[in-house]
């Protein structure tokens, strides 16, 4: 992005109302440094906190946007709250609805240049936007607390499977659907002998149930 940007994440149900004038301290510094892009989920009480102190900052500052983030394609009945000035859908291709504000997050975190986090615990899908924006080295305010730790581990396998080439990606599944192949046959007729032996039924009078009987002779 030409000009620098902000991010926003924090949970649905909290109440930050005695935080508003950190949050708003936090968004001034973040104007005076360049920041003139702001972005918001509006998913819940953070979001719609820091949407409405945003809408207010730009009475005087009015370089600044307020910018709203889709997690999922807007059918014709949606309706741009009258707080933000645009909105934007992120996702390069469509992901399964359950997934859809987890990667909406992760690739929003990959566009600004800082956070402003509403995180008050160590779960949820705030505290993994915000773990994530640690490990990319995002610079984070944290408006309650610093709730600050990232799983490096975790990223750095989710990354390398973020960056596995394409092609290669698509060679490895023709190779293991041919190596299906190729095996499936030998695999079905093995469970076909095994059907076959369960249904064999022992003889009525097995060798082994034999006993030979002498007669003598008087």
């Amino acid at each position: 992005m030409a000009n620098l940007s902000c991010a926003f994440f924090g949970h649905r149900n909290f109440d930050y109302r005695p935080y508003e004038d950190k949050i708003r301290s936090v968004v001034v510094d973040l104007i005076n440094r360049g920041v003139t892009e702001f972005y918001n989920g509006y998913r819940g009480n953070f979001d719609e906190t820091c949407a409405r102190i945003v809408r207010e900052l730009q009475a005087q500052y009015p370089q600044i946007k307020n910018i709203m983030v889709l997690s999922y394609v807007p059918n014709e009945k949606f309706v741009k709250p009258d707080v933000f000035d645009e909105t934007v859908y992120l996702l390069e291709k469509r992901v399964p609805l359950k997934y859809a504000i987890s990667h909406t997050n992760k690739r929003l975190v990959q566009t600004v240049d800082y956070i402003v986090s509403g995180v008050v615990r160590n779960w949820g899908g705030a505290k993994s936007a915000c773990d994530y924006a640690e490990y990319l080295y995002r610079t984070i305010f944290y408006i309650v607390g610093d709730y600050s730790y990232c799983d490096h581990y975790r990223f750095d396998k989710e990354v390398e499977e973020e960056l596995m080439d394409e092609e290669l990606r698509k060679e490895i599944e023709e190779k293991s659907q041919q190596l299906y192949e190729k095996i499936a046959p030998i695999v079905e007729a093995n469970i076909a002998k095994l059907k076959n032996k369960k249904r064999r039924k022992e003889p009525s009078n097995p060798v082994w149930a034999k006993v030979e009987t002498k007669t003598t002779e008087d």
